[in-house]
């Protein structure tokens, strides 16, 4: 497991993904994680419930590719998807 870059999340999440109980890996990455009040959080930080755009950089340069996402959890994500193409 890779250990060198750092694991922030808010309060918040960091109750629901740890109740997930999902993975081994993923209570390992909670547990080294730096947890911030939701009203801590840097604007540079994405965070679940976010929406960001992003150049994809793999593009030969002639055509500037921007992308879209939407970082939620399953349920959220299929609303998000009704919603957006619905």
């Amino acid at each position: 497991m890779k250990e060198d870059y750092p694991i922030v999340v808010t309060a918040p999440d960091f109750d629901r993904l740890r109740n997930l109980r999902v993975h081994r890996a993923l209570g390992a990455e909670l547990d080294r994680a730096v947890v911030l009040r939701s009203s801590s959080v840097p604007p540079d930080l994405v965070t679940m419930n976010s929406r960001l755009i992003f150049e994809d950089e793999s593009t030969d340069g002639s055509a500037r590719t921007l992308q879209v996402i939407s970082l939620l959890y399953q349920p959220e994500a299929a609303e998000d998807a009704y919603a957006d193409h619905g």
